[in-house]
């Protein structure tokens, strides 16, 4: 009984450490991206609509959404392919 509870601490500890990798390589991806996309996309994922982004930072919506469309081409490629 005592093996098992040693064995799925060690296994939290692996997941949580793995997530953290994870989630340094993200925001590292995040934060290579052009200066614009990332404040687009920080601004949309805290709720705003592209319209709102887009008044805010003077540009159309139109164009809010082509940013949000290119990032996620953008952010996978610098991620590490080692997993």
């Amino acid at each position: 009984m005592e093996d098992k509870s040693l064995s799925e601490q060690y296994m939290k500890i692996q997941l949580r450490a793995e997530f953290q990798r994870i989630t340094q390589d993200y925001n590292q991806a995040l934060a290579d991206l052009p200066r614009r996309s990332e404040i687009v996309l920080t601004l949309i994922n805290t709720g705003m609509t592209h319209r709102e982004v887009g008044q805010l930072l003077g540009i159309s919506a139109g164009r809010v959404a082509q940013l949000v469309k290119e990032a996620p081409g953008y952010v996978p490629q610098r991620l590490p392919r080692d997993a």
